[in-house]
């Protein structure tokens, strides 16, 4: 029959052995953590990135549209400007076609 400190020392070392495999296992999934956590970072700071790059291309594009706008509107209004004179130039031929066949009868 063993003795008392035979069965503690047998209890220790189980002890300790199950100690040493827990503290592996916790040891081995806070690494896997760790680097779970680093590559969050990374893709965070990927992200980022991309988001200032698409706000760049966003604002780019509305200055583009804002741009483009100015130009219709400019031609747009030069357009107006050249149907009002040939309005008036129609209005002015017409006018003057009224004018001569009264003339004429």
């Amino acid at each position: 029959m063993p003795s008392t400190l035979q069965s503690t020392d047998i209890i220790l070392g189980i002890v300790s052995l199950i100690g040493t495999v827990l503290l592996g296992v916790v040891g081995f999934f806070l690494k896997e953590f760790t680097q779970s956590v680093k590559d969050l970072r990374i893709t965070v700071e990927e992200l980022r990135i991309m988001l200032s790059v698409e706000r760049e291309r966003v604002s780019n594009l509305k200055d583009n549209i804002t741009n483009n706008i100015i130009v219709i509107d400019e031609k747009v209004n030069a357009t107006i400007d050249i149907v009002n004179d040939h309005s008036r130039e129609i209005a002015i031929l017409k006018t003057k076609d009224e004018t001569y066949h009264k003339n004429k009868r």
